[in-house]
């Protein structure tokens, strides 16, 4: 079955063409479809642009009145700022590298002022026109929180596996504390001891901008499977639980001094500093909490 939208050339004559004439000379005058009697709501007109905001980097030695007269602006609207609120004390304190911004009216005067502590902090003093006064608040956006999990398999050391993820290494430390109370990280690990993890990253407007916690992990260790889960009670202290519900916390740790770091290689002949044997174990720099070297790794 054949659907033809036209007439074929010699079917009836010739093809059938278009009007040549206007359309509104076609279909008559346009005829107004709104019912007779129905008020007509006037929309009200779009509100004028926000002015724009003037970014300043704040240089080594700044202070705000030192930026206000390198831009020309009233020392009388900085002490309007700054007297504005407890927030906006915390403008007195301001650090080379960061941001200041600062927003005019037509007529060149301060409508506002901002300063980015970070992507996510911002102290900020506003007021609606040159007559009212300035209101300042410490404003703090909530970042957007992704997933991302990782897993490896540990052939030389458990750093180089996690750089391997792309585990950042404040994670790395974090899933040897949450394990420590079971596994000695400076004497347990072998080649092929493997992990997995899930952690939140954090984003604010399509960028990343941190990492947060470790919310699930596990450890294989010499064939042992060891599993913990984050917890955040109501009064908001986290912690860290297996999957029974019994805290990672033991009495006694496996490694009596606590790390910062592991950076190991492996050396099936290594001499175990306390039974005075040779047995496969990691070779490896380790730094107490305190900095100093720890005994086992001289």
């Amino acid at each position: 079955m054949v659907l033809a939208l036209w007439p074929a050339d010699g079917e009836h004559g010739a093809r059938a063409s278009l009007p040549s004439q206007p359309l509104d000379a076609v279909s008559g005058p346009a005829v107004s479809r709104i019912p007779e009697g129905m008020p007509v709501v006037e929309l009200p007109p779009p509100p004028p642009p926000e002015p724009p905001w003037h970014p300043v980097r704040v240089r080594r030695g700044d202070s705000l009145a030192r930026i206000f007269q390198r831009e020309d602006l009233p020392a009388a609207t900085l002490h309007r700022i700054v007297t504005s609120g407890a927030a906006a004390r915390e403008l007195r304190r301001i650090h080379p590298g960061k941001t200041l911004e600062y927003q005019l009216d037509e007529q060149g005067r301060v409508l506002g002022l901002r300063y980015r502590i970070d992507a996510l902090e911002r102290i900020e003093a506003t007021r609606e026109d040159a007559a009212s006064e300035f209101t300042a608040q410490h404003v703090v956006r909530a970042p957007e929180r992704r997933e991302r999990f990782v897993q490896a398999e540990i052939d030389d050391s458990l750093f180089a596996a996690s750089q391997r993820t792309g585990l950042p290494d404040k994670l790395t430390m974090q899933l040897a504390y949450i394990f420590q109370w079971d596994i000695d990280f400076v004497l347990d690990i072998r080649a092929g001891d493997s992990f997995n993890v899930l952690y939140e990253e954090h984003w604010i407007d399509g960028r990343k901008i941190g990492n947060g916690p470790i919310l699930a992990a596990e450890f294989v260790n010499r064939g042992e499977r060891y599993r913990a889960v984050r917890y955040v009670d109501s009064d908001g202290r986290a912690d860290y639980y297996d999957p029974e519900g019994r805290s990672m916390r033991r009495a006694f740790l496996r490694a009596p001094v606590q790390f910062t770091r592991i950076s190991s290689n492996f050396n099936l002949r290594r001499r175990h500093p306390i039974l005075k044997t040779h047995h496969a174990a990691p070779r490896h720099r380790l730094r107490r909490a305190d900095g100093h070297a720890h005994p086992r790794g001289r």
